[in-house]
C-alpha cells in the first residue's frame, strides 16, 4: 500500500502555532504536501499547502456550469482536491480514494467545465481508461462498431455527469471529448488538453510512464484511481500508480489527494465494509 497519501494532519498546541506558521521546516513537508492543523480540542484551524519554502493558504473557488450548476467542495480534502485541480503549476494531479468520495465526480466536472467555458485554457479532454473489465465478472464478447463505440461503455460515468448520452456523444462529435485507447497511445502528442486516467490503479509502470510521456507543456494529466480495486494481480505487483507517487512525490510539478468521506450515500459507505 502507498505510504504517502498527499495530505497530512497536525495537531498544535497554541503557542506553538506562531512557530508552524513563520517556519515548518522542522515538519518535513514535500513540495505541495497539503496540511490540515487541528488545535488541542480536535478544531480544525488551518488548511494550507507547502509550497517547498513556506505554508500557503488553502486557496480554491467552486466549479460553476450550466450542465451541472455550483459544485463546492463538501469536506475538508475535497477543498484540498479543488486546490490541486485549480493550480496550473501542479501538471501532475493524483486523486486517490474509495467509494463516493468525489475523486471522478469533481475531477471530471472540473475538466469539462475547462473546456466549455468561453475561454478555455484547454481545448479537449483525453479521456483513458484501460478497457478491461471488472474482476469476478464474465467478457459480454466483442463490441461492434467504431473504436469510439467500443470504449464508450467505459466512459459513460462522463454521461451520467452531464446528464445524458446524447451531450456526451455531441461533445464526442465535436471533438471536445476524445476516448483514447492505450494500445493505440504510443507515438501521441496530446497538446492543450486535460489527459484523464480512470481507473489509475489498473496500469502498470510502463503504461503509466507511456501516458504520462504523452503529455505537452500546455496540458495537465489527472489520474484517478482506488487501490483496493486493482482488477488484475499485475497492477498490484507492478503498479503504475503507486511507482509514479515514488518517483514524482516532492517535485513540484507534481500533487496528491486522498479523499477520506464518502459523501454519495449512507449505503454507498457501507460497502467498504465488505472490503475488509
Amino acid at each position: 500500500m502507498q505510504d504517502y497519501t498527499g495530505v497530512r494532519e497536525l495537531i498544535i498546541k497554541d503557542e506553538d502555532l506562531q512557530a508552524f506558521y513563520e517556519d515548518g521546516r522542522d515538519y518535513k513537508f514535500l513540495t505541495n504536501e497539503y496540511v490540515k492543523v487541528r488545535n488541542e480540542q480536535g478544531e480544525v484551524i488551518y488548511l494550507g499547502k507547502w509550497n517547498g519554502e513556506k505554508f500557503e493558504q488553502l486557496k480554491y473557488k467552486k466549479i460553476d456550469s450550466d450542465y451541472f450548476g455550483d459544485i463546492k467542495p463538501l469536506n475538508d480534502e475535497q477543498k484540498m482536491l479543488f486546490s490541486l485541480l485549480q493550480d496550473d503549476n501542479i501538471m501532475c494531479k493524483v486523486i486517490l480514494g474509495s467509494y463516493g468520495t468525489g475523486k471522478s465526480y469533481c475531477s471530471l466536472c472540473w475538466a469539462i467545465n475547462e473546456i466549455t467555458s468561453k475561454h478555455p485554457k484547454y481545448n479537449c479532454l483525453h479521456y483513458i481508461r484501460n478497457n478491461i473489465i471488472c474482476k469476478d465478472t464474465v467478457d459480454i464478447g466483442c463490441l461492434p462498431s467504431t473504436a469510439t463505440e467500443k470504449l464508450k461503455p467505459w466512459a459513460l460515468e462522463m454521461a451520467d455527469i452531464l446528464g445524458s448520452e446524447n451531450i456526451l456523444d455531441l461533445y464526442i462529435e465535436q471533438g471536445l471529448i476524445k476516448l483514447e485507447n492505450i494500445g493505440f497511445s504510443r507515438g501521441r502528442s496530446w497538446g492543450k488538453s486535460v489527459v484523464f486516467l480512470e481507473e489509475g490503479q489498473n496500469t502498470t509502470t510502463y503504461i503509466m510512464s507511456l501516458l504520462m510521456g504523452r503529455v505537452s507543456k500546455d496540458s495537465c494529466f489527472i489520474i484517478v484511481g482506488d487501490m483496493r480495486q486493482a482488477d488484475r494481480d499485475i497492477f498490484t505487483r507492478n503498479s503504475g500508480i503507486n511507482k509514479a507517487i515514488d518517483k514524482l512525490k516532492g517535485n513540484p510539478l507534481f500533487g496528491l489527494v486522498t479523499l477520506q468521506k464518502n459523501e454519495r450515500s449512507e449505503l454507498s459507505s457501507l460497502a467498504d465494509l465488505l472490503l475488509e
